[in-house]
Formats: C-alpha cells, sequence, structure tokens
C-alpha cells in the first residue's frame, strides 16, 4: 500500500502524515497500557493525581513567600540574612531528597514516594503554622523541601505511561497546573488579612501563619488522592518495557532493509530515489539507537557544549529569580510599606505573566521556533528586566525615606 507522504524520523522511522496518524497513536498507547497493566481511566486518573500535587506546589509557594519576611519579623528574626537562608534551605533539602526519592522509585515504589512526599510536606507546614521562634521556620522549609523533591519521580512517571506522541502534552499540562496555583495561591491571602482566632494559649490562627495551616489540610487533601487514585507500575513492568523498546527498535530498523546476498553491501530501496542517498547511512545506524550507550559516553553526552550552556541557563534562572525572592519583599516593605495584600497581588501578577510566558512559548514551539531561540529570547528578556529593575532601585534609592515607609517628595520652596 503506498502513502502519498512520507517523512523520516531517526528514533521513529518512517512517519505517514495522513488520516492514519490518529488511529496509529490510539493503537500504540493501547499497546502501552497493556504492558503496564493499567486501564486508560487508571492512567487518566493517576495524571490527575499528578496535576493535583503539582497544583498544591505552585500554591504553596505563592501563598508562603508574600508573608515569609513579614513572618520573621513577627518572630524577632528581621535579619535578611536569615531570610535568604530559608529560601536557601528549602533547595537544600530538594536536592538531598531528589536522588533518595529517585532511587526508591526505581525499586518500584512510586506510589509509596508520592505518599511519604506529601508526609513530609504535610509535617513541614504543620511546624510553619505553629512555629513560635525563626529556627522552627527554617526547620519547617527544609521539610517541605525534601518532600518537593518527588518533582523527579512524577515526571518520570509520566514519561513511561505516555507514548512519545503525546508526552509532551501531558507533562506542559502539568506544570502548566503548577503556574495556575501561582496564580492562585497569592489570592487566598486576601480573604484572611484581618483573621485573628486564638485556638489555645500557645496558638494564634494570624494572616502570617495561616498559609501553614492552609497547606497542612491541601497537602492532607493531595496524600488521600495518591492512595485513592494514583495506580503504579510495578519494577517488572517497567524493566521489561524498557528491554522491549530496545528489541522493538532493532527490528523496525531490521525491517527497512530487504534481503542481501552474502558479502553485499546494505542496500535500500524506496519509491523516491532521489532519497535513497541521505538516508543510507541512516538505516546502517539505526540498529544502533535504541542501544543504551555505555557508561563512557554518558558521561560525554552531560559534558557536550549545548548540554552545559542548558545547565548554566537553568542555574543562572533559578538563582535570580531566589536571589530577587529574598530581596523583593524586605524591599517594598520598607520603601513602600507593603504588606500581605500587596505583596500577594504582586506574585499573582507574576504568576499570571509565568502563565501567559508559558503559553506564548509553547505557541511558538508549536510553530516551529526552535529551542535556540527560545532560550535565546527568554536570556534576552531577562536580562533587560533586571537591567530595568537595577536602573529603577538605583532611583529608589536616591529619594529620601519616610520614618514608617515609602517615600518623601520633594518640594520647591517658594522664593520669598
Amino acid at each position: 500500500m503506498r502513502f502519498q507522504q512520507r517523512t523520516f524520523s531517526v528514533c521513529g522511522g518512517y512517519h505517514h502524515t495522513n488520516s492514519m496518524a490518529a488511529p496509529l497513536e490510539a493503537t500504540q498507547r493501547a499497546e502501552l497500557l497493556i504492558k503496564l497493566g493499567m486501564t486508560q481511566k487508571q492512567r487518566d486518573q493517576s495524571c490527575l493525581c499528578l496535576c493535583v500535587i503539582w497544583f498544591f506546589a505552585g500554591v504553596e509557594y505563592a501563598i508562603i513567600l508574600p508573608t515569609l519576611w513579614l513572618y520573621l519579623q513577627d518572630l524577632g528574626m528581621a535579619k535578611h540574612w536569615y531570610l535568604g537562608l530559608v529560601l536557601s534551605v528549602f533547595s537544600i533539602a530538594n536536592v538531598c531528597a531528589s536522588p533518595i526519592f529517585g532511587s526508591i522509585a526505581d525499586r518500584g515504589y512510586i506510589k509509596e514516594v508520592l505518599i511519604l512526599a506529601s508526609f513530609f510536606m504535610i509535617l513541614g507546614n504543620l511546624f510553619y503554622f505553629v512555629a513560635d521562634d525563626g529556627l522552627v521556620v527554617l526547620e519547617a522549609r527544609f521539610l517541605t523541601g525534601f518532600g518537593a523533591g518527588a518533582a523527579s519521580v512524577a515526571f518520570a512517571y509520566l514519561a513511561r505511561v505516555t507514548t512519545l506522541a503525546e508526552r509532551t502534552k501531558v507533562i506542559g499540562t502539568t506544570v502548566a497546573t503548577r503556574q495556575l496555583g501561582l496564580l492562585i495561591g497569592p489570592a487566598l491571602n486576601f480573604g484572611t488579612e484581618h483573621l485573628h482566632a486564638r485556638l489555645s494559649h500557645l496558638i494564634t490562627i494570624t494572616p502570617l501563619n495561616i498559609p501553614g495551616l492552609l497547606m497542612t489540610g491541601f497537602w492532607l487533601i493531595a496524600a488521600l488522592v495518591t492512595v485513592f487514585m494514583f495506580k503504579d507500575i510495578p519494577p517488572a513492568l517497567a524493566s521489561a518495557e524498557d528491554e522491549e523498546e530496545e528489541a522493538s527498535s532493532d527490528s523496525k530498523a531490521s525491517l527497512v532493509l530487504p534481503r542481501q546476498a552474502a558479502g553485499s553491501e546494505p542496500s535500500l530501496v524506496l519509491d523516491e530515489p532521489d532519497e535513497t542517498a541521505p538516508l543510507i547511512s541512516i538505516q546502517q545506524s539505526a540498529p544502533q539507537l535504541g542501544r543504551r550507550a555505555p557508561p563512557k559516553s554518558i558521561w560525554a553526552e552531560y559534558t557536550q557544549l549545548p548540554v552545559l550552556a542548558i545547565f548554566v541557563i537553568s542555574f543562572l534562572c533559578i538563582f535570580n529569580q531566589l536571589a530577587l525572592e529574598t530581596w523583593v519583599t524586605p524591599f517594598t516593605n520598607k520603601y513602600f510599606g507593603w504588606r500581605e495584600t500587596a505583596n500577594s497581588i504582586m506574585y499573582m501578577i507574576i504568576g499570571f505573566v509565568a502563565i501567559m510566558g508559558f503559553l506564548i512559548v509553547r505557541r511558538m514551539a508549536h510553530q516551529g521556533a526552535s529551542d535556540r531561540a527560545l532560550m535565546l529570547i527568554g536570556l534576552i528578556l531577562e536580562a533587560i528586566g533586571y537591567s530595568l529593575h537595577t536602573q529603577y532601585t538605583c532611583t529608589l534609592l536616591c529619594q529620601p525615606l519616610r520614618p514608617h515607609g515609602g517615600f518623601k517628595r520633594k518640594r520647591l520652596s517658594s522664593a520669598s
């Protein structure tokens, strides 16, 4: 049977750009679900469970940061270096937890890892709620950062339960739920601005510690959703899937070559003779594509210039973000007199811009924009933003400051 148009992909061989693409994708999805031993409903529920977890992660990020500096002030730790330490310890715990959770997940306990991570989040936010000094806040953020280390496990699970054609869409949707949490999280501070309630002679609910109580309840919901909705992948099925993928990649590559006489050179017969030459070398090397690289080549892969460039870009973006988060709330409180509501509005705007940026990048990528162009545009925008930020900040610092925050306006004295 002939097809009118054929395109070649190194990873998947020939792809037919006609009406059979959708049924083929459905067939691949059905075969994958059979291998994993789950139904379509179970897979969708598991993906929904991960979306809930990522949504609450975004909510926590956006509900705590607007009030963290004021909370430390209320507890008697109004020091800028301590705020930076509280923010940094979250990332340190995340780095420590990620390989531990990843090792446990590789043994087939992904569901248990997610439940354990939710437990750390519940415990950390509960400590944050009942904190009576800055040290307890530091311990609380360490526990929540340790629980956040399960994010890599979620991505690995999504990669295993999705086909190549739908993987980007599913992972992108999951990440988008976190951006939605960044937008909704600050709004939760609006209704608690004037909240003051005493639970006991030791615990008082205030607008500064209520985020810990809310997130304790949210992560309890996430744990229950994981228990009743998440479908795990047994390790035997996961390893068998990897072996079958390697075998299928070898068999697909061998099917392209016709039968040859002994001692003859490999040849390739196509309907389009003019495309034969550039494809022969690709098909001859295709059987090696599915095999895992030896350790030396893996190390070489991570030290390639494009990979190193991505590492540097990721480091700079995260470094700049955390540096700005450490600085922005003390600055707005000192120079503008902003408190919970104003800071929450600022973070809501940031969340909205993040969602718009995500949609724009997704649209540009769908239209064929290269990864290099997207990263270059992002770096240019970030450089422009920090340049404007530096100029504006220097302008503000040159003005006289009021005792309770805000700036005095210089008035011209009239000549007598």
